[in-house]
């Protein structure tokens, strides 16, 4: 397969970060959040920030730094373990490197559970 190294340290993919940018949207679309909450759960920055990094699934690169990639790991099931990812393995979808097809993106549920209740929201 065919990898299309950007110009980072981090040596992503174009193919990865927009695998990672459709992760993301997915996240947020399935629990209703607003990008501002996104960030308050993720405990990062600013809702700008995570949203900066849907731009992927257009092209346009948006590099998370690995620190982001732990902090939001938690809050996004892997499709092919139903498990939340770890920081590791965001950073090898990144990479181009652990392959998440699309259509499994788009069947799984990210709903997460409701933090008072412990229930699906």
């Amino acid at each position: 397969m065919h990898r299309t190294l950007i110009g980072s340290v981090q040596n992503y993919t174009v193919e990865g970060l927009r695998t990672f940018g459709e992760l993301v949207l997915k996240v947020k679309n399935d629990n209703d959040w607003s990008w501002r909450e996104f960030a308050r759960k993720a405990n990062i920055g600013s809702g700008t920030t995570v949203q900066a990094w849907t731009k992927n699934i257009k092209g346009i690169v948006q590099e998370p730094t690995p620190a982001n990639l732990t902090a939001i790991a938690t809050l996004i099931l892997n499709p092919l373990t139903g498990k939340p990812f770890t920081g590791t393995e965001l950073f090898l979808v990144c990479r181009g490197e652990l392959i998440i097809p699309n259509d499994l993106i788009e069947r799984q549920s990210f709903l997460l559970a409701d933090e008072s209740s412990g229930t699906a929201r």
